[in-house]
């Protein structure tokens, strides 16, 4: 418990009734009032409050707002006598015409500079601008022609004041219908979803509304700023936050604490019961059996040769596309896949097939693939990784196929005299280059030459 003490010595009397008088305390003033000369009265208080009362710097700051305000109306004064000066000059005095002081930055201690009228827009703008406020003082101030007359503002009074709110009668068209979505909007969240208690997305909402626009279109803006049009109707009646997966969620606050422990609650045992389901291994011996007999049985030949675009376009068996579909996205029946979920299902189902039919089934990729490694490589050793581990055929595989392509072109060039690229027409410029191996027999030497020349 703290302990009152009272004024021991005149000396402490008179401190404290200094800071009483500047304080105007009344009923320690009533007290002085009734003293003696030099005699100390009998008033009890706490140490610390004594402390906070008499702080220097705190009478200090009571003074000069006392002295200021004295001084206000001599300031008042003297400001009109510079209006007056300003209006009788063929200038204005450099000072703000809105606020007529010195401004601070905020939150900072330096001055925000003054900025003068160089823009006829300028003088245009602050015209209308008081015009539609009606405000007689600014009138006053741009009858003149405030370029000329070198008028000074706040950039922050200035953009403040031409802050406007457009009039009923400056409303497109378009704009009305983007109010009346709006409240077709917030009339179904009022009649559906708040008596409701449903948990929806933002994007819903935002789909929503893009049906209730008679032109089906909104902009980008609009999409960004449904959340704080949402905050500002309903206020306390929603929550919107951000789910696990960043997308936002509005929850209407009638949905208790104890609705969400119970949902969550019934959510778990009916996790607990797909859980218990999918760790059946007789299950899981079922589907990659019923994988095995289907890949097998529905292998279809692909047609020969491969061209690149056939990596993304080979046919797979369905019940294999619909397993690889819900294991990479959780939905079997998702309805519009990503670009990266159906590269990946081609795939690791091209994978599949390969591995399945002992590299009796070729699918494109694992022909394809080796060919751009030895391409951009050259490198067998890679080739002959990439088919232990079943990502693509041999490389003495690969010998077969230049082999089987080298023959079926000489077989279908046997009525010409030299075997072309198909991608030669007649009467068409072309550039060639060839190598030709030029073999010593003498010397067992083989010589490379390289021959460049143009032909029609």
């Amino acid at each position: 418990m703290t302990i009152l003490v009272s004024p021991q010595t005149y000396v402490s009397w008179q401190a404290l009734l200094e800071a009483v008088r500047i304080r105007s305390h009344d009923s320690i003033m009533e007290v002085a009032k009734h003293q003696v000369d030099k005699e100390v009265p009998k008033i009890y208080y706490h140490r610390k409050c004594r402390s906070v009362f008499t702080m220097k710097r705190d009478l200090e700051t009571i003074v000069k707002k006392r002295s200021s305000e004295s001084l206000g109306d001599g300031a008042a004064c003297s400001s009109k006598r510079l209006c007056r000066r300003s209006s009788e000059s063929r200038v204005y005095d450099a000072v703000c015409i809105f606020c007529n002081k010195v401004k601070f930055q905020k939150g900072s201690k330096s001055r925000e500079k003054l900025t003068q009228t160089f823009q006829l827009r300028a003088d245009k703008t602050l015209r209308e601008c008081a015009i539609q406020k009606n405000d007689g003082k600014i009138l006053a101030v741009a009858s003149r022609d405030i370029v000329a007359a070198e008028a000074h503002y706040h950039h922050s009074c200035y953009k403040n004041y031409t802050r406007m709110k457009p009039r009923p009668e400056d409303v497109k068209e378009g704009d009305n219908e983007f109010e009346e979505a709006y409240g077709s909007l917030f009339e179904y969240i009022r009649t559906d979803i708040i008596p409701n208690e449903k948990i929806v997305q933002v994007t819903s909402l935002t789909a929503k509304l893009k049906s209730f626009v008679p032109s089906g279109e909104i902009s980008e803006s609009t999409r960004k700023n449904i959340r704080r049009r949402l905050e500002s109707e309903f206020e306390n009646s929603v929550h919107i936050f951000p789910d696990d997966k960043g997308w936002l969620l509005m929850v209407p606050v009638s949905v208790t604490l104890q609705d969400v422990v119970l949902e969550n609650q019934s959510l778990q045992k009916e996790l607990e019961i797909w859980k218990s389901k999918v760790t059946n291994l007789k299950q899981i011996d079922q589907v990659s059996t019923k994988l095995r007999y289907v890949i097998k049985e529905d292998i279809k030949p692909t047609t020969w040769p491969y061209h690149p675009s056939d990596v993304n376009s080979t046919c797979i068996p369905h019940y294999l596309e619909r397993f690889l579909t819900g294991l990479l996205t959780g939905d079997p029946d998702v309805k519009s896949r990503s670009h990266r979920v159906s590269t990946l299902v081609q795939s690791f189902s091209q994978d599949m097939i390969y591995a399945v039919s002992h590299g009796q089934h070729k699918p494109p990729k694992h022909l394809l693939f080796p060919y751009a490694v030895k391409t951009l490589t050259g490198n067998i050793e890679i080739i002959r990784l990439l088919n232990k581990f079943g990502h693509g055929v041999s490389y003495s595989q690969l010998e077969e196929n230049d082999t089987a392509l080298c023959l079926q072109k000489l077989a279908t060039s046997l009525n010409h005299r030299v075997a072309l690229p198909a991608s030669i027409k007649p009467y068409v410029f072309t550039n060639l280059s060839w190598d030709k191996i030029l073999i010593d027999w003498r010397r067992l030497l083989l010589v490379k030459a390289l021959h460049i020349g143009s032909m029609v």
